[in-house]
This record gives C-alpha cells, sequence and structure tokens, in this order.
C-alpha cells in the first residue's frame, strides 16, 4: 500500500486498511469519517481521547501534529506551506447511537453531457500547452498506443509531453508504468480528490502540489500522471469526474486544470488517453474546442458508427473559427488495404466519416478526392503491425516496438496540424584518440581499467551517468529521496556511495548525471555507515562530507565511532520498532545531533526544519557490519532500516530528511521474508543492475576517460543506443572478433554475452576488470592495428573474470563457495550443457546455483554463464557453443 499522504482520500484509506478493511475500530471509536474538510471521530461517552490519539498516532507516526489549534494530520505540502487535514473529535449524547459508516464499493454511472446551450470555455492562460486528447468509441482500437506513438515524435522534434491516463475504467498506460515508476508520486485521481476540496483560486494549491509531485514521475521528455497511485486508489475511488462537473460555471473544469499544470511543469504540450466510449470526462473534453481532438477507430462497422455519431454530436458546436479541430486515426488497416486491391473499398467504408470531416455530401466526388487536406481535420490511416499484435506490459519495451513498427511513418499529417518546434541535432560519432601508440594507449586503458575495478580504493572519481541513477535524480529533483540502491556485489554501490559522498549535496550529484535541469531541492549529504575496506583516500572523502554536513548544521561531530553502537544493541533483544527508533537516533547523532541521547532521531527532521535544510542520510556497507544477517537480532535490525525507517520518514511533514541505503541484494531477499518481491519492486527503477546496453555505455566511458577514444561531450549517455555503441567501439575491439569480413562472432555481441548470466545482467566489475585484462594481453602485438584489443586477449580475459568471480562469490557466499568446490571435483568429466544426475549434487544446491545465476535451465540441460564456465574450467559438450550463446542471446535481448 501506498502511504503518502497526499489528499483526505489518503487518510481515509490508511484508517480503512489498518482496521482491517474498516471491521476492527478500536475500543471507544463509535465511528470514524474523512471528507476533504475533516477527519470527524465520534467517541462512545467515557472513552479515553488520549488512548484514540495514541491509535491515531500509530496509524500516521510522525503525520500527526497537535498544537494550540488542536489535532492535525499533515500532507504532502507544496514548497513548505504545510497543508493538513484537521482531526475532529465528537462525544456521543446520553442514549444516542451511532452507526459505522458502511465501507461500500461505489458505483460509477455514465452520463452524457449536454449540449444545448453549450458555452465554450475561456482562452487557455498565455503559453500554456497545446492539449491533445485521444479517444474512442471502442476500446481495442489503438488509442493508448497511437497517443504514445504522437507523444514520441514530438519529443524527436524536441518537444516535451506530459503524458495524462484519464482511463478510470481500464488505465492502460498506468500499468505500463509500473516498472519504471513502482510507486508513483501523484495521480489523476489524486487531481481530482485535491481540486474538488481546494477553495484557492483557479486551484492554484493542486495545480502547484500536483506539479511538484510529477517531477519523480518524469523520464526523458516525458511526465507521466497515472490514473492510480495504487490498486487501492483503483477499487474505492471516492472522487469522480461527474463530481467535478455538477454544479460547475466551468463544465470544462478538468481541462483548465491540466492546462495549468502542464503551463506550471513548462512542457509544450499535454496528450490526455481518454475512456472509450462516451462518459463525464470524455465530453468534457470532446465538446472543448480548445483541445485538438484524436479520434481513433478501425474499419470495424461498430467502431466506425460509433465515430459518426461522436462527430455528429461534437462537430457542428466546435467547429468555429477559434476551434483546435479534429483528426481521426484509421488504425490497423490491412497491408494489402493500405495501398493494395482493398484500398478503394477502405475509402468506401470510411467516406461518412471524410464526409462529415469536410462538410461535403460527397456526391459526384470520387472519395480519395474528398479526404480531408484541411489542418483543421486532418485523417490518417495506419497499417496492421505484427510487432504491436501483443503489446509489451511495459514502456521501455513497448517505446521499442513502437519504433519497430514504423506506425509514426504515417503520422506527420498530425504533425502539421499541432504546433511546431525545433528538431534535436543528433549527437556525432565518437571516434579513436590518434595522437597515441597503440600500446601507449592499450597501456592507458589498464591502468584505468584497473583503477576502477576495486571502489574502495579512492583512485577515481569520475562518474558515469547510469540509467538507474539518472532515475533516481529525475524522480528526486524537487524532493530528498528516500529510497534503497539495491545491486550484486560489484555492481557499484560503493563507487556510488562514494560519488554521492563527494559531491556533498544533491544538486551537485544531480549535476554530474547530466539529466538536464538542476534540482530544485537542495540537501547536504550525510554519511552514516560506510564500508570497513575503505582506502585512505576513500575513507577521508567520507569523512569530509560528513563533517561539512555538521559544519553546516552548526554541530559538532561526535568523538566515538557509532558503529559500536550497533554492535552494542545486536546484543540486546529489540523489537523492529525499537530498532527503528535505534536507527533514527543514529542518523542523527552522526550529524552531531544530540549525541548519545535517546529519541535524539525522532526530533532531529524537526530541527532540521527549524533551520529551513534539508539533510540526506547515506548508509552503505552493511554486509561489513551483519554478516551473519541470517541471525534473527541482525535480521531484524535490517528490516527495520529497509521497511520501517523509510516508512516513517514518507510521513515526516516537510521531508526534510531523507535516506538513501545501498544494500546488497542477497540481504534484501534473506532478511525480508514476507512481500520481498513487492520491496523491491517498488525499488527497481535505481537497481544496480548492468544490461548490454549499459555495459557498452561503460566501455565506452572507460575508453573516453582513459583518453583512448574522442569525447563526446555531456549526456551523450541518454542517447546512446545498441547500434551507436557497437559502432564507437569497433575502434576497440573491431567488428568482429577476427576479419570484419570471416565468420567470427560480432565482438561487442561476444563480449557482453559471455560476461552476462542468464538474466542478461551483467556487473561493472566484470566489465572493467575484462578491459584491464585484456589490454594488458594486447600490450606487444602487431598482427592487429585496427584495434586495441586483440582476439586472444578477449577470450583470456573472459576466462580470468571467470575466475575472479568464483572467488568473490567463496568471500562474500561462503556456504554457495563450498557447492562451487563440490562442483569442481566433478569438473574433469563434467561437460556443459550437464544432466542433473551429471552434476553430482544435492536438490537444494542446484537450486543455490540457479537462484544466484551460476546455472541456468533448459529444457533438461543446465547451462552455465560462459565466462564461470571458463573460470571453473569446465569442458563444453560437442557442438554446443551456439546453443549456448542463441540462449543467451534470448534472454540478454535489451
Amino acid at each position: 500500500m501506498n502511504e503518502r499522504l497526499i489528499t483526505w482520500v489518503d487518510v481515509q484509506q490508511v484508517v480503512f486498511e489498518k482496521t482491517t478493511r474498516g471491521t476492527q475500530m478500536p475500543k471507544g471509536l463509535a465511528s470514524v469519517r474523512s471528507y476533504w474538510d475533516s477527519l470527524s471521530l465520534v467517541l462512545e461517552r467515557g472513552a479515553s481521547v488520549e488512548l484514540l490519539r495514541s491509535w491515531l498516532e500509530e496509524l500516521f507516526g510522525p503525520s500527526i501534529v497537535t498544537d494550540d489549534d488542536g489535532d492535525r494530520i499533515a500532507l504532502v505540502s507544496y514548497n513548505g506551506d504545510q497543508r493538513s487535514l484537521p482531526v475532529l473529535w465528537d462525544v456521543l449524547e446520553k442514549d444516542e447511537h451511532v452507526e459505522p459508516l458502511p465501507w461500500l464499493p461505489l458505483f460509477r454511472r455514465p452520463k452524457r453531457f449536454p449540449v444545448a446551450g453549450l458555452r465554450q470555455p475561456a482562452e487557455l492562460t498565455t503559453g500554456s500547452p497545446a492539449l491533445i486528447a485521444f479517444h474512442s468509441f471502442k476500446g481495442g482500437v489503438g488509442r493508448t498506443t497511437h497517443a504514445l506513438a504522437l507523444a514520441e515524435m514530438l519529443a524527436s522534434r524536441g518537444g516535451s509531453v506530459l503524458i495524462v491516463d484519464a482511463d478510470l475504467e481500464a488505465p492502460g498506460i498506468s500499468w505500463l508504468l509500473s516498472s519504471r515508476f513502482p510507486a508513483p508520486a501523484v495521480s489523476f485521481a489524486d487531481v481530482l480528490a485535491l481540486a474538488h476540496g481546494d477553495a484557492s483560486e483557479n486551484y492554484q494549491v493542486t495545480v502547484k502540489l500536483v506539479a511538484q509531485e510529477l517531477h519523480k514521475l518524469h523520464e526523458d521528455s516525458f511526465y507521466f500522471l497515472p490514473a492510480f497511485r495504487s490498486t487501492t486508489q483503483f477499487e474505492e475511488l471516492e472522487i469522480r469526474p461527474e463530481h467535478m462537473m455538477e454544479g460547475q460555471a466551468n463544465p470544462f473544469v478538468v481541462s483548465d486544470l491540466l492546462a495549468e499544470i502542464g503551463h506550471r511543469l513548462g512542457v509544450d504540450y499535454v496528450i490526455v488517453d481518454l475512456r472509450a466510449g462516451i462518459s463525464e470526462l470524455a465530453s468534457g473534453f470532446l465538446y472543448d474546442q480548445r483541445i485538438h481532438r484524436v479520434f481513433v477507430t478501425t474499419l470495424s462497422a461498430q467502431s466506425l458508427k460509433g465515430l459518426e455519431m461522436i462527430l455528429d454530436s461534437v462537430l457542428p458546436v466546435t467547429s468555429g473559427e477559434d476551434s483546435a479541430g479534429v483528426a481521426v486515426i484509421v488504425s490497423q488497416v490491412p497491408n494489402d488495404w493500405m495501398t493494395g486491391p482493398g484500398a478503394q473499398a477502405a475509402e468506401t467504408m470510411i467516406e461518412p466519416i471524410v464526409t462529415r470531416l469536410t462538410n461535403s455530401d460527397g456526391e459526384d466526388a470520387d472519395v480519395q478526392d474528398t479526404l480531408p487536406t484541411q489542418a483543421q481535420h486532418p485523417l490518417v490511416r495506419t497499417g496492421f503491425s505484427d510487432r504491436l499484435a501483443v503489446l509489451p506490459g511495459e514502456l521501455s519495451e513497448l517505446r521499442k516496438a513502437l519504433a519497430d513498427s514504423g506506425i509514426g511513418r504515417d503520422l506527420p499529417p498530425l504533425l502539421e496540424w499541432l504546433p511546431e518546434r525545433e528538431s534535436i541535432t543528433p549527437a556525432m560519432p565518437s571516434g579513436p584518440k590518434p595522437e597515441a601508440s597503440l600500446d601507449e594507449r592499450r597501456r592507458r586503458l589498464e591502468a584505468y581499467a584497473h583503477r576502477l575495478i576495486f571502489a574502495e580504493s579512492g583512485r577515481t572519481w569520475d562518474f558515469l551517468s547510469t540509467i538507474p541513477l539518472q532515475n533516481l535524480a529525475k524522480d528526486h529533483s524537487n524532493s530528498v529521496p528516500i529510497t534503497l540502491i539495491i545491486g550484486t556485489k560489484g555492481s557499484g554501490k560503493t563507487y556510488s556511495f562514494l560519488q554521492l559522498a563527494k559531491s556533498r549535496s544533491w544538486s551537485g550529484f544531480c549535476a554530474k548525471l547530466h539529466i538536464g535541469g538542476a534540482a530544485s531541492v537542495d540537501a547536504a549529504i550525510l554519511p552514516v555507515l560506510s564500508s570497513k575496506n575503505l582506502n585512505p583516500a576513500a575513507r577521508a572523502e567520507v569523512d569530509s562530507a560528513r563533517s561539512q554536513c555538521a559544519c553546516d548544521l552548526q554541530l559538532s561531530l561526535p568523538s566515538d565511532t557509532l558503529g559500536d553502537h550497533i554492535e552494542d544493541w545486536l546484543r540486546e533483544d529489540l523489537h523492529i520498532g525499537q530498532w527503528r527508533e535505534r536507527w533514527l537516533d543514529l542518523i542523527a547523532w552522526s550529524a552531531g545531533f544530540e549525541v548519545g541521547t535517546s529519541g535524539a532521531g525522532l526530533r532531529f527532521p524537526a530541527f532540521l526544519a527549524g533551520k529551513a535544510v534539508s539533510v540526506i542520510a547515506a548508509l552503505d556497507g552493511l554486509e561489513d557490519m551483519f554478516q551473519d544477517f541470517e541471525n534473527e537480532h541482525q535480521a531484524t535490525a535490517l528490516r527495520s532500516l529497509l521497511q520501517e525507517v523509510p516508512n516513517w520518514l514518507e510521513k515526516v511533514p516537510g521531508r526534510s530528511l531523507g535516506l538513501v541505503v545501498f544494500v546488497r541484494q542477497d540481504i534484501v531477499e534473506r532478511t525480508i521474508k514476507q512481500n520481498s518481491a513487492q520491496l523491491r519492486g517498488r525499488y527497481e527503477p535505481y537497481a544496480l543492475r548492468w544490461n548490454r546496453t549499459e555495459a557498452l555505455k561503460l566501455v565506452k566511458w572507460t575508453l573516453e576517460k582513459a583518453e583512448v577514444l574522442e569525447h563526446s561531450g555531456p549526456g551523450w549517455e541518454q542517447e546512446a543506443t545498441i547500434e551507436s555503441l557497437e559502432t564507437d567501439l569497433r575502434h576497440l575491439w573491431g567488428k568482429k572478433l577476427g576479419n570484419d569480413d570471416g565468420k567470427n562472432a560480432n565482438s561487442a555481441k561476444f563480449v557482453t554475452l559471455a560476461l552476462s548470466d542468464y538474466s542478461g545482467r551483467l556487473q561493472a566489475r566484470d566489465v572493467v576488470r575484462f578491459l584491464a585484462e585484456a589490454a594488458k594481453k594486447s600490450v606487444g602485438n602487431e598482427e592487429w592495428k585496427d584495434r586495441l584489443l586483440i582476439p586472444t586477449a578477449i577470450q583470456h580475459a573472459v576466462k580470468e573474470c571467470g575466475r575472479e568471480r568464483i572467488l568473490e562469490i567463496k568471500k562474500e557466499n561462503p556456504r554457495l563457495g563450498k557447492v562451487l568446490d563440490k562442483l569442481a571435483q566433478v569438473a574433469t568429466d563434467l561437460r556443459i550443457p550437464a544432466k542433473r544426475d551429471e552434476l553430482k549434487l544435492k536438490a537444494d544446491e542446484v537450486t543455490a546455483l540457479e537462484s544466484n545465476a551460476v546455472l541456468f535451465k533448459d529444457g533438461e540441460d543446465y547451462y552455465m554463464p560462459e565466462f564461470i564456465r571458463q573460470g571453473m574450467g569446465l569442458r563444453l559438450r560437442g557442438g554446443s557453443k551456439p546453443k549456448l550463446f542463441s540462449l543467451l542471446a534470448l534472454r540478454n535481448k535489451d
């Protein structure tokens, strides 16, 4: 459940869920009711107000505020201007009885918007974005797909777009966002609930708050406003579109709101994906002549007839000189009906639509000649694409499918219909740095890559802007992060932690990532825990960051070692809530606040708020402090840090204290026994995982920093594709492992597949270790003058990476190391792929290897990642290498 308190609806839902869906009220409470103006509690006679106030504090934690005006529940604020919901207390009179309000699902009844006497809305604010609404009479016609395709094309012209999922019945875009934004900061349902209770002029409180939260839902040139934040909102929608429109002097209030939000964000376009059919919300957009309305239909008779009915209703009252106009997309047209024999039949079917758009009766005119040519009412047809027959479930995959489908080739008439933007100039490809000799560049690469292998050394402070860290910065450009950064050993956790510490401030960290636009909220970085393996240079940076944070707060750092407190606490039998307070104390003491005093952490956020400053606590190296994390005391401490502390901080009014915990994936999986997948899903956008694209970015970045490849300029990481990276890296390892015109493997694909596990993930440490080893073994070779890394050196480096990874696995996970030792005992006779009985392992041992990506099963055969197979000295079964790499290629698609 998402417990961010944005509206009174969220307050109601917390009470609802925490009382077992409204059935278990505390003793003495007769009824409770939340609405836009207050949370009202009715007490039975003789009930204890203090006990019930304690109950509220258990529900809402630090969000409960008590002052001279009484009790309030703090809501998400805008720019420090605190919003809250008053808590009203009442007591039953003698013999009075109140039945608890029923918690019943509400039914939404569609109602056609009246057209008679329709008053068109006032002009939008100067500088407002263009509003584009996508609608269809029937579902399944490609409405959402075409809305996203148009958004991609607008972005390619340099435009920025707010995409709104306004389909409150079947929110398609919202599901697509679930992987990238698993816990959305705000939703369209929130917009309705906020505005319904907003008494400010022109709903400015709503506009400012929603725009603030949308900065956390930013990706490339897009902002996304999902329909709901959670399935709970979806199932129990309290404020519906009709509530916003009934009794309003301005029936177009919803489109006004979205225009103002878009204006506040500074976007060029707002694209709204509406519910199919006729509904209150859809009608408010369809009869608004300020909006560019796009109707999508197939050649289905029902869909065409429904569109005719809508156009007959809409066009007569919205076709004036000031109208933005309407457009029609006829989608999923069979290819032979686009230009082939069926084209005339298709034109006959859409003739009634053409007639309505052109105000032509169609007599004595060829249908093709009646196609609309005026910019006000364009009509386009898009063909059927196999690539879009089964749509992916993730936004990133759908964007790739849209690009592959070629659907954009048919949409230029819509671009001419909308405001123009300047195009983006593509980045120039990289080239080699020619001034140094071949061997000198190899030695540079070896030296620099070797420094990158172990982040703890602190020997380099260069910084690669990766997608997970870009996501972190984009999602928290105007609020401090409260998040976990999850990754396996070697994924770059400590390296990223050190970069955060060295940045000293959140704005400095965001600036390093080249994401465009500065962070509007700044915060000092406070390192609380760090790896015990840091070298002196890295340790000095961490200590310096902590010292600067304390100095900025006008506090003095503690002289004792805070880690000792954790060891002492582990000897006590503390429950999870007590650990939460211990962790908060540790954070406060690290900044020099009330050092050694219990409860300091609970008071620290208020101290920061009083100074109007923000701090982000950063923790790394948990595996050093909690080496036996399956021990119940250690597991409880970790569960509290990973779950309870973030949840508590989320409820703190003003969000003055943030938290970034860098944690190993196996610690999360083995200490969070319940809802581990849900927890990891919540923070998935920030997980340090390296796919083929990210790994090749790391390779190119390393070459640039080693001064063996020309620099591409800041921000190139965000535009790079697999194809462009493979082209740039031909100077490193050639096009193929051998002569480019031979039958050898593609170099870039071979390296990334050989170093990846069965799920298509690589480790940053493996990649830079590979570069160091391959460069070292290439020095002195005069045969291959067109590349830095020679084929035999590449093969050697893959094997060496496998050996080193196995040693690290044994050190990180001794239990798994014993299984690998057992497997090594049969290595002489074992061939990969192997049958189950050939492994000579117990069932749980095989499962352990599978869960740690050392083995993967295909059919009845067990395979290994190529570099681990080579590192263990296992041979391939005859003819299996092509099979192995084809399996990896299928699993490793980006």
